[in-house]
């Protein structure tokens, strides 16, 4: 399994008024994905230290098509991107790998050259994280 997620916070970022100027996305946003601002609740003991939003990309089975979505929704949001330029934030994409299972037992993610140098182009930096899984936890979901 694969998860990509586009990511920009900052401690000042006013995340919740730089989207009035995109409200397409903040719908989407708001409905789908998660906007927040700083101060917001995390659980029950902490509170967000800075404001942002996260973009769902990719959500699939498979790493397959993986970067090339990424690439594609990030290509489609340049305004947004450009729109960030000069705000004190960090814009990552966090990809995430399921490792464990059958499905997916050492899933292989290929960033290319070319890959590495459109997301550094695009102002975005890639993190990868792998999260352990295994046939029983998805067992325990299925009942």
């Amino acid at each position: 399994m694969c998860i990509v997620t586009w990511v920009v916070s900052g401690q000042d970022f006013a995340a919740y008024a730089f989207l009035e100027r995109f409200p397409k996305l903040k719908r989407k946003l708001e409905a789908e994905d998660d906007v927040w601002s700083r101060g917001d609740p995390v659980g029950t003991k902490r509170q967000r230290v800075d404001g942002g939003f996260s973009l769902t990309i990719f959500d699939e089975d498979t790493t397959e098509g993986a970067v090339a979505e990424a690439r594609r929704v990030l290509l489609a949001l340049e305004p947004v991107r450009a729109a960030l330029e000069g705000q004190e934030v960090q814009s990552v994409l966090r990809i995430g790998l399921y490792v464990g299972t059958q499905k997916s037992f050492v899933p292989v993610l290929n960033l290319s050259r070319e890959d590495l140098q459109f997301f550094a182009q695009a102002g975005v930096s890639v993190t990868v994280l792998g999260y352990p899984t295994s046939e029983d936890e998805d067992e325990d979901k299925a009942e």
